[in-house]
């Protein structure tokens, strides 16, 4: 079954009819070269391929994820698991990590990670290890509330898996 989208394209100044199309393409991230099915939408008038309108970096966030799962990188939705179930902002959980803000939102937004940072956040998956080698030592760069509330949450995590 063929799927169609009326949008705004502005090369018409009109709204227009796409196909929306699969195409399987050779992709290049960083040295790994893989096939991956990327996702256009094809003017009925024009011909012409675009990406999709309501998410044009979908193909990007798809290769990505292949190669993350190819290179045994975590995944962009295991990163911020791994925040969230600490109860942090991402500032906060930057600093603890003692990254940048936007190296860490960049990567929970899908940008492909160092494998320094994925080790980071691989130590900061366990919360035994995130406590004593990132918390302890870094502490003072949290406000009390945060500090509070992330070793609740550390105590709450270490007593289910006991």
């Amino acid at each position: 079954m063929t799927n169609y989208v009326t949008s705004f394209l502005l090369d018409l100044g009109r709204d227009e009819k796409f196909e929306i199309i699969t195409i399987d393409e050779n992709v290049t991230v960083k040295e790994l070269t893989f096939k991956n099915t990327h996702t256009y939408w094809k003017s009925v008038t024009t011909g012409e391929l675009y990406l999709p309108f309501d998410n044009p970096d979908t193909n990007l966030i798809s290769d990505y994820n292949i190669y993350k799962k190819k290179k045994n990188l975590l995944s962009t939705k295991d990163v911020i698991e791994i925040r969230k179930k600490y109860g942090l902002s991402l500032r906060s959980f930057a600093k603890i990590l003692g990254i940048g803000y936007s190296t860490l939102s960049k990567i929970e937004n899908g940008v492909v990670q160092s494998n320094e940072h994925d080790a980071l956040l691989r130590l900061a998956s366990d919360p035994y290890s995130f406590y004593n080698n990132l918390v302890l030592p870094k502490s003072e760069l949290l406000t009390s509330k945060e500090l509070e509330k992330v070793n609740q949450n550390i105590e709450h995590l270490l007593a289910v898996t006991c």
